[in-house]
């Protein structure tokens, strides 16, 4: 019998690009080891199901994602510069991403949904030292404190985040996320408040 050289890291790599073409619910555990040359025992060795798959696929992505952002939210800069940077990179994660794929997610996945939901939120939390910060420089506004505005920034992207707003909106998750920033970077500068006296 053949033993398969294929790593789970391997597995996960190509089933990521497969959801990229297809989504995550067209995905086929068939295919995937078809086309790493393994059988679907050897598969099933690495993963217990596909959701187990798809929950990799989805847990490496979001990681992958957020050990780009921490450097920037770490590092120097205008704290709005810091907050579009942090907005182009997600968004650009999601550019080749199938429209469907967050529907998909959410209905056939929930637990895995609910979980990338729970990281987001942690995630999004980080958001407030930077605009914490940049209310101590004088770059955003001071009107509302950091966590108030770190609330309703998480309540803005879990709502446009949705899929079934993505799905009514007609947008790109990609696409959403570019209209948030140039929402919230306008609305959040100094100069802004200023102008809303």
């Amino acid at each position: 019998m053949r033993v398969s050289k294929v790593s789970k890291a391997q597995i996960i790599d190509h089933a990521r690009r497969e959801v990229l073409t297809h989504g995550f619910h067209a995905v086929r555990v068939e295919d995937i080891a078809a086309a790493l040359g393994m059988s679907k025992k050897t598969f099933y060795q690495h993963f217990e199901n596909k959701e187990a798959l798809v929950r990799a696929v989805a847990v490496t992505t979001m990681s992958a994602m957020f050990s780009e952002i921490d450097p920037v939210l770490q590092g120097d800069g205008h704290a709005l510069r810091k907050i579009s940077a942090l907005i182009e990179s997600v968004a650009r994660r999601f550019d080749h991403l199938p429209a469907s794929a967050p529907a998909d997610l959410q209905r056939h996945y929930p637990a895995v949904w609910g979980e990338l939901m729970a990281n987001r939120r942690a995630f999004l939390q980080r958001y407030a030292k930077v605009l914490a910060a940049g209310q101590r420089r004088g770059e955003v506004r001071r009107d509302f404190s950091a966590q108030a505005l770190t609330a309703m920034v998480v309540a803005i992207v879990e709502a446009i985040g949705n899929p079934s707003f993505l799905q009514q909106s007609k947008l790109e998750l990609s696409d959403a996320l570019r209209l948030i920033r140039a929402l919230l970077v306008g609305g959040l500068s100094a100069r802004a408040q200023e102008e809303t006296r």
